[in-house]
């Protein structure tokens, strides 16, 4: 038993302080797991300048994101239902 996700019917749509960003998860296979799901806004990871702090990579200050966790069975309903809230950007 395995489960396999599809993500379909995306959409994006400008609210008062940010964006709200729904899609579609199915689980087209047998088995049962959860998936986090996440929308992102910016560059995760800032690369470090030359020389800066020996190459380390930092957390980029204008990357956001929202993540929900969902667990679908084979008939695609949610068991576990969380909001992942909306991702403010300028």
């Amino acid at each position: 038993m395995v489960p396999q996700y599809t993500v379909s019917a995306t959409k994006k749509t400008k609210v008062e302080n940010g964006f709200e960003v729904t899609c579609t998860v199915t689980n087209i296979g047998t088995g049962l797991m959860p998936v986090e799901v996440a929308a992102t806004a910016g560059e995760r990871w800032k690369k470090p300048a030359a020389g800066d702090r020996n190459g380390v990579y930092t957390v980029d200050p204008e990357y956001h994101d929202a993540r929900t966790t969902i667990t679908l069975d084979r008939e695609n309903r949610n068991r576990s239902r969380s909001s992942a809230g909306s991702i403010r950007r300028k």
